[in-house]
């Protein structure tokens, strides 16, 4: 999976663009900025777009290639951004530690969905935020990006599940148009959704 994603990465082109996913800009913009964790970040723009805005950003991921166009993304851009090579297993969660924890189009296993959840959710301060973009089971209809295997996707009784430790106020299937970079292209199923962990900050 680490070699599929490298090779993938090893191209000049930023596949799925420099500009932020547009639900993560969306929800992003309603909040003060503070401490962000991006998890599987890929190329890095999610994280140079928050760093813009003054998010203290910390973001990973298991692709070298990845984490290079990033911080090249970030040079660029005048920003500063922790970004670390390592797997969901292997990143040293903080407790208690972030203001928001950021997922967009971050598919895996569903054996190991819980363990990824459970890391995020104990990661948030009291009040965070969770922000989250996935495609859900139904893009299998449609082809336009995203794992072509249903359980690297999400249902929204599956998420129901995995966000109990958080208040839910969003939690939408939806079929949108993308435009991301050229792996993220057309009508899509996707599933957003905005949490909270409960108590004050």
């Amino acid at each position: 999976m680490q070699d599929q994603w490298d090779i993938r990465y090893a191209s000049a082109e930023y596949i799925y663009g420099t500009e932020p996913n547009q639900f993560f800009a969306n929800q992003l913009s309603l909040l003060a900025p503070g401490k962000l964790l991006l998890p599987a970040d890929g190329e890095g723009r999610n994280a140079v777009h928050a760093a813009r805005l003054g998010w203290d950003v910390h973001a990973f991921d298991f692709s070298g290639q990845g984490r290079q166009k990033a911080l090249a993304l970030a040079k660029n851009s005048k920003v500063s951004i922790d970004y670390q090579l390592a797997s969901f297993e292997s990143y040293p969660y903080q407790h208690g530690y972030y203001d928001a924890v950021a997922l967009s189009f971050v598919h895996l296993p569903t054996a190991q969905k819980p363990s990824l959840f459970n890391n995020i959710t104990n990661a948030l301060k009291a009040g965070g935020s969770l922000v989250m973009e996935a495609y859900s089971k139904k893009q299998l209809e449609y082809k336009t990006g995203g794992p072509p295997v249903a359980d690297l996707m999400y249902s929204t009784s599956e998420l129901s599940t995995l966000l109990q430790g958080l208040d839910i106020s969003l939690l939408k299937e939806e079929v949108v148009e993308l435009q991301e970079g050229s792996y993220h292209v057309g009508k899509s199923a996707v599933i957003r959704v905005v949490a909270h962990k409960p108590g004050k900050a």
